[in-house]
């Protein structure tokens, strides 16, 4: 039996998450399912809780990086990474949602851990196709 891998989908703006995590879903079962659990967070306090009730299994984490700013808290997308890895060095798979192209740099992509950045909005089909590599090198 293989092993399942957490999908963690944050992203502040709830139609942008669920229409995210819907499509992700429907790209999913045309691919005759992944060994995959959608989960979903709204900010990265609540997807840190998350991923530290399960820190040993594979999680494939996509984060909005502008996501909503709270007082004392994690404030982006690149923050919320930096914590998970700071905290959960295990964890190893990143994405990361952009309006614009202008963070994918390489001192970025060093500095946050991040593996990919995405610009918004994103094709759902590229998003699965990363999943599938990442669950095939798992």
């Amino acid at each position: 039996m293989s092993k399942v891998t957490h999908v963690l989908v944050v992203e502040d703006d709830e139609a942008v998450r669920r229409g995210l995590v819907r499509r992700l879903r429907k790209e999913i079962e045309k691919r005759g399912g992944l060994p995959v659990d959608l989960i979903e967070a709204d900010c990265a306090e609540k997807a840190f809780d998350r991923i530290l009730s399960n820190p040993g299994d594979p999680w494939f984490i996509l984060t909005d990086n502008n996501l909503f700013q709270t007082v004392g808290a994690v404030q982006t997308g690149l923050e919320f990474l930096r914590l998970v890895r700071e905290n959960i060095p295990r964890i190893r798979s990143f994405r990361i949602l952009t309006s614009g192209d202008a963070m994918d740099t390489p001192h970025l992509r060093e500095r946050f851990g991040v593996d990919v950045f995405l610009q918004k909005p994103c094709d759902i089909i590229d998003v699965a196709d990363l999943l599938v590599a990442f669950l095939a090198s798992d």
